[in-house]
């Protein structure tokens, strides 16, 4: 980030966004969500997914259930975007 000041900065669109209870859930039932929107995830897939949203994170199960299929669907490109912007900029 130190050659920001000095003015070496790459011009690079960027798409950024949030996402605040977004989600396209039917049900809390995460592996048949999840296979709805990526029908080759295994159950094992699922599994892990699921230790990553915890019920305990949340304030529900239905919660976790939402966080999980919406930052999948919604956030996962802008944290791709940012970080390709990054190494933009460091490189």
């Amino acid at each position: 980030m130190a050659l920001t000041p000095k003015g070496r900065i790459s011009n690079i669109p960027i798409l950024t966004g949030a996402t605040t209870d977004e989600t396209f859930t039917q049900s809390d039932n995460l592996e048949l969500e999840m296979k709805y929107w990526y029908p080759a995830l295994s159950t094992k897939d699922v599994t892990a997914l699921s230790k990553l949203y915890a019920d305990s994170d949340f304030p529900s199960h239905q919660k976790a259930v939402d966080a999980a299929v919406g930052e999948t669907l919604n956030r996962c490109g802008v944290c791709v975007y940012s970080f390709k912007a990054y190494r933009c900029i460091r490189s």
